[in-house]
């Protein structure tokens, strides 16, 4: 009897013990899906004519304020004009530092519409990335629900298969050409053409940058 209920105490221990070690290794609960807020937008506008220096533009309309109005901007000399220029899906290179932008949808939290990869040397900060100029890509789109879901650094591109460095580990997101892909770099005055998508940064008339985002 002392042996069976010496053996009966040792596998009770041993059950114990092995309880407490699959509580300790089982993964904490993720946490809640939060989507990020959406970012303050600068004055949005669709370029009409731009003609030497003077861009003629259309200003987005705003629920309850009429009809949209028309106006001139003249960008100083040296005002820094960055636009996001078209490229194809191959382009996205490991190493390459890319924002991911969508809008929430309600059924998969959201749909993504824009990738935009940034400049080479672009430091993440803050779980966000942006242009020379401050932009982060999704400034100039015509949906102002657009936001930056994501900001990573590309592992792998496999036929627009990409694996992306997320926060809790790497993430996987499949592109199908041609997409809305688009490399964000410098640019001037001499770029725009009717149709384009402008973001203008400033107070007024003192503009401190543009973001281009052409027609396609």
């Amino acid at each position: 009897m002392v042996a069976f209920v010496a053996v009966v105490a040792v596998l009770a221990a041993v059950v114990f013990l092995s309880s407490r070690i699959g509580a300790d290794d089982l993964p904490p609960a993720a946490p809640a899906f939060e989507p990020p807020p959406a970012a303050a937008l600068p004055p949005r506008y669709t370029v009409k004519q731009a003609t030497g220096g003077t861009v003629s533009v259309l200003e987005d309309a705003v629920a309850g304020q009429g009809a949209p109005g028309s106006r001139e901007l003249s960008p100083a000399p040296g005002t820094p004009i960055e636009v996001l220029r078209p490229v194809a899906l191959a382009d996205i290179q490991p190493g390459d530092v890319v924002g991911v932008i969508g809008v929430p949808n309600g059924v998969r939290n959201f749909s993504i519409r824009t990738v935009v990869i940034y400049p080479t040397g672009t430091v993440i900060r803050d779980g966000g990335a942006a242009s020379a100029a401050g932009f982060a890509g999704h400034e100039a789109a015509v949906d102002i629900a657009d936001r930056v879901v994501m900001t990573a650094v590309v592992r792998a591109n496999n036929d627009g298969l990409l694996t992306l460095d997320g926060s809790a580990g790497p993430v996987s997101l499949q592109l199908k050409a041609p997409g809305n892909i688009y490399r964000i770099g410098g640019g001037a005055v001499a770029d725009l053409r009717p149709g384009d998508r402008l973001a203008v940064a400033g107070a007024g008339d003192a503009i401190t940058a543009i973001l281009v985002q052409p027609l396609r």
